[in-house]
């Protein structure tokens, strides 16, 4: 247990930030060494902040609720790296941000005023496939996209997106 006096001073986010950003990495490779690819992402919720990590088809964000998702954290092992791009519902798209294995991409603006209306994923390995699932305000869920670059949303439609589940592979869940 942490005594206070120690804890004078430091904020319990300065605390705890190096641990929780490696949440994900542990589990993931974890999961990566049996199955060969794995993805992790968490959502930055508007009014509401950064979400814990979510991985392999979890869903990120609030499901059957009109909140929307500002940006999104995401990390993949065996794909030899992602680019990802996303739409703001008023400005279009933004440029294409992408990582190597275990690098975190970043895609959004956290505590902005600019929900995602879309997300482009592609995927620079042919060993797997990304599955994308979103959930647009006022639409709810739409079917999952499973390619090599696959994307989900809806253009210029100005219904954000509130959640988002994330794939790789041929596990695709309900």
């Amino acid at each position: 247990m942490l005594r206070r006096s120690w804890c004078r001073g430091l904020g319990l986010v300065a605390v705890l930030a190096p641990i929780l950003a490696l949440a994900p990495t542990s589990t993931a490779a974890a999961a990566a060494a049996d199955d060969g690819a794995f993805i992790c992402y968490r959502a930055y919720i508007w009014g509401s902040g950064w979400q814990d990590w979510r991985c392999q088809g979890q869903t990120a964000g609030v499901p059957e609720d009109v909140l929307p998702i500002e940006a999104l954290d995401i990390m993949a092992w065996g794909l030899g790296g992602i680019c990802v791009r996303i739409r703001h519902e008023v400005l279009g798209w933004d440029d294409r941000q992408c990582g190597a294995d275990g690098t975190k991409v970043t895609v959004g603006e956290p505590g902005g005023t600019r929900p995602i209306e879309a997300i482009d994923f592609d995927v620079q390995s042919f060993n797997a496939q990304i599955c994308l699932k979103g959930q647009l305000v006022s639409y709810g869920w739409g079917g999952w996209a499973c390619a090599y670059g696959a994307g989900i949303g809806a253009e210029e439609s100005g219904f954000p997106l509130t959640a988002i589940r994330m794939n790789i592979d041929s596990a695709v869940f309900p």
